[in-house]
């Protein structure tokens, strides 16, 4: 036999109670319309969010549940309303309380007077939700516990069954006169209310007749409208043809205009073409110029001295033609063999080499290697427009130290373009067990020009500038 067997009635009870009001208040909140249990549940207990439905309420819950004005008004006053068998927010309030009481073990077991009182209220309560199976449970409960009681005291448990009658009694009574006192707030309000919807229907009386006022000039405005809106729509109408006609002569000049982008283009590439060919006979003038140069002063000697110095000058441009080409050969094999994007144009006999456009694809900027024997000296050439030569030359000592090398700022004035260099001196261009080093360097600076001329160049000439010529 356990050691608290009112406390365990109790348990076994609570427990009956907890499984059949689940399912009794979960039934009735699904009568409610416009919302869910689960909607209603999270309001009432403030939850954020629920999962199983049934296993998420316990006793504690089923009194605020309940005694919710909109549970209450939609669903349960149907059944436990002011003309209901019993006060089942006061009851449900009572057996929760009971229930944290007797939940906590003590030195003693609970009081049975108070037990068998806890249990009547249970088994009512089963009794009015329609769980005659759990109210018999819980009854057997009782009937078991209080056995011998019944058989002596038949007399003292009436009476305790009559006070028990009578405290309930006295609750309803309670319960009617709070909720009598209730009904007579909001009786009061509803007058108010009453009085203020009188002053608003007047209100809205004298409003309607100025707003009657209103229609009748709002018609004669229509009238207007509706006069305009014919002008209008003629005027639109007219305007939709005079677009089509523009639509019709935008397409003409887009087709026109894209014939001329073309045109344009290829002009483009031809210009671009002829700018090569032309930068190449200047350079080929420029070697003309010093051969001019050099017959003139021959034209000054002796005739014997003149043949013999043409016929050696003859035999040493022979050679050099031959050595130049063999150079620039072996430097355009070098930069095919090597993971670099520095090529060269088809390598000839002249002392310098076009670097590809494909590195520096700008119609206003070329680059040349050149070659000087007699000076001892390679040389990496950018030529460009006096304009972006002028515009740059501004920030030269800036472009240098982003360069991280010293530059050449050539402006060549008796040419139209002007040049950047970067030189290599001290060293024999014609020396074929070196070319290897200086094949390695020509490429090297050509891909530093390219890298610096994207960093440092181009950003300066896209610049907003005041450069004059």
């Amino acid at each position: 036999m356990t050691k608290y067997p009112n406390r365990e009635a109790l348990r076994k009870a609570h427990d009956i109670y907890r499984d059949a009001m689940r399912d009794f208040v979960v039934r009735r909140l699904k009568m409610v319309q416009g919302t869910t249990p689960e909607e209603i549940i999270r309001d009432v207990l403030n939850f954020d969010q629920i999962g199983d439905l049934n296993a998420s309420i316990d006793i504690n819950d089923f009194p605020p549940i309940i005694r919710n004005r909109i549970c209450w008004v939609n669903t349960f006053s149907q059944l436990f309303g002011s003309q209901g068998a019993m006060d089942i927010r006061g009851i449900t309030s009572v057996i929760n309380d009971g229930r944290k009481f007797w939940a906590h073990p003590g030195a003693e077991d609970v009081d049975s007077e108070s037990v068998r009182t806890h249990l009547s209220l249970v088994a009512d309560v089963l009794g009015a939700i329609n769980k005659p199976d759990e109210k018999d449970a819980v009854e057997s409960i009782r009937d078991r516990l209080f056995s011998d009681e019944l058989e002596e005291h038949p007399v003292e448990v009436e009476n305790a069954a009559l006070k028990e009658n009578l405290a309930d009694m006295t609750k309803q009574f309670d319960a009617a006169e709070t909720e009598k006192t209730e009904c007579e707030k909001r009786l009061d309000a509803a007058e108010a209310e009453k009085m203020v919807i009188k002053k608003q229907l007047e209100d809205t009386e004298k409003e309607w007749v100025s707003c009657d006022k209103r229609l009748n000039t709002v018609s004669e405005q229509l009238v207007t409208t509706k006069t305009e809106k014919a002008t209008l729509e003629k005027h639109l109408e007219t305007t939709s043809n005079r677009l089509e006609e523009a639509n019709a002569e935008k397409t003409k000049y887009e087709a026109n205009l894209k014939a001329a982008s073309n045109q344009l283009a290829a002009l483009r590439s031809v210009n671009a073409e002829l700018e090569g060919c032309l930068e190449t006979t200047l350079t080929q003038l420029e070697d003309v110029k010093e051969e001019l140069a050099a017959c003139k002063k021959d034209i000054a000697r002796p005739s014997r001295q003149l043949v013999a110095d043409r016929d050696k000058r003859n035999t040493e441009d022979e050679g050099s033609s031959e050595w130049r080409r063999k150079i620039w050969k072996q430097l355009c094999d070098y930069a095919a063999q090597k993971d670099t994007p520095v090529r060269f144009h088809k390598p000839g006999s002249a002392n310098y080499l076009n670097v590809s456009r494909s590195l520096i694809d700008l119609t206003d900027f070329n680059m040349k290697v050149w070659l000087g024997r007699d000076n001892r000296e390679i040389a990496i050439r950018l030529y460009m427009s006096k304009q972006n030569f002028y515009i740059l030359e501004k920030q030269r000592q800036e472009i240098e130290q982003e360069f991280c090398e010293s530059l050449e700022w050539e402006k060549l004035p008796q040419r139209r373009d002007s040049r950047i260099s970067l030189r290599k001196d001290i060293i024999d261009p014609t020396d074929e067990s070196d070319w290897q080093n200086q094949h390695e360097w020509i490429v090297s600076k050509i891909e530093k020009f390219h890298e610096k001329f994207n960093a440092v160049f181009l950003p300066r000439l896209q610049e907003p500038t005041d450069w004059k010529k």
